[in-house]
């Protein structure tokens, strides 16, 4: 159960704090796209769990229609896409500990662990590492977003 809350609050706060607010309702109306991943999850599935949908190959339909939509400039769909891809993105950042990156072409799961130590104990998690590099990504993909709308704004005038 946490780590389903984990896995819808955490992209949503992260595009909540840096995202356009004209879009917040498909903020708000594609947050189940980051569960996605986690059908896999499904007893029926489980030899396949974090195999079959913890994979960059799951990110190729809504990155390839983000891009297509960012060159056709077709801005409403663009930021449509690019939420999704986010959501998607942020699901595989947020289980860095054990996904299988290259399935079906590798049935290795990769485990990454970015604990940093302190004399005192340790500072940073991997969870926190996770959470860390998800909200750098909101961040990277909200002033892409103001350079897009800046463009817009240009081919208008």
């Amino acid at each position: 159960m946490a780590d389903m809350l984990i896995h819808l609050a955490i992209p949503f706060v992260a595009l909540l704090a840096f995202y356009d607010r004209r879009y917040l309702k498909y903020v708000i109306f594609l947050i189940p796209l980051a569960m996605i991943p986690d059908i896999d999850h499904i007893p029926m599935l489980t030899p396949l769990r974090g195999l079959l949908l913890h994979n960059v190959f799951i990110l190729i339909p809504t990155a390839a229609l983000t891009a297509y939509t960012f060159v056709k400039r077709k801005f409403i769909y663009y930021n449509i896409f690019l939420i999704a891809t986010f959501y998607l993105i942020s699901h595989l950042l947020l289980d860095l500990h054990y996904v299988g990156l290259l399935y079906p072409f590798s049935n290795q799961v990769f485990s990454f662990k970015f604990d940093v130590n302190l004399q005192y104990g340790p500072a940073i998690t991997s969870l926190g590492a996770y959470i860390l590099l998800t909200f750098v990504l909101a961040l990277i993909i909200s002033l892409s977003n103001v350079r897009n709308i800046l463009r817009e704004f240009k081919v208008r005038s």
